[in-house]
């Protein structure tokens, strides 16, 4: 994490797809997306110029092989619920030194419990595409020293846990006053 933290890469962005978004609100429940949750998300670039949104809520996942090494042997007591999601989603990936990332696009639709018209529009506009397979060997494993462990998840945490410093951190990475209050000191 500390080579992408310290770079350019990492920054706020402005939300690419804000209809999309606001689906997602009205699926969970909401009346609406309040207005300073549509404005900006943290995305990660590529050296191509692709860009990724750091973590996710509801999301469709693809993890590498390797990160199921690091799952709990037990089951979860949950099913998605309690700490499920961190024990069997987040820190497998943060412990082999990966991340959690969403496409930049949004490619994936949270239903909800009740029937909208859009989904029908959304389903119509699929096109079938035939079985494809991609190599990915070449790409190298995932892994982590326990230093860089210790450095990313330990001392970056103690870190940020001061305010100044995150105000700071965030700051340079692309956020205004305004989003830094919605962001550290807004009560919901």
């Amino acid at each position: 994490m500390e080579k992408i933290f310290f770079s350019n890469k990492l920054k706020f962005s402005k939300v690419k797809d804000l209809p999309a978004l606001e689906k997602f609100a009205t699926s969970i429940g909401w009346t609406h997306l309040p207005e300073e949750f549509g404005d900006t998300i943290a995305t990660l670039e590529s050296t191509s110029g692709h860009k990724a949104v750091v973590g996710c809520s509801h999301f469709v996942a693809t993890y590498k092989r390797e990160v199921f090494k690091e799952l709990p042997i037990n089951n979860s007591p949950y099913l998605i619920d309690g700490d499920s999601e961190l024990l069997y989603l987040d820190l497998p990936v943060v412990k082999k030194g990966g991340y959690r990332l969403s496409t930049y696009s949004n490619n994936a639709f949270h239903l909800g419990n009740v029937h909208e018209s859009w989904m029908e529009k959304e389903f119509e506009k699929l096109i079938e595409k035939g079985n494809k397979f991609i190599d990915y060997s070449y790409l190298s494993n995932i892994s982590t020293s326990t230093f860089s462990y210790y450095l990313d998840n330990v001392i970056f945490k103690k870190i940020f846990k001061k305010k100044s410093i995150l105000k700071w951190v965030l700051k340079r990475k692309g956020l205004n006053n305004s989003q830094l209050f919605n962001y550290l000191d807004r009560k919901y």
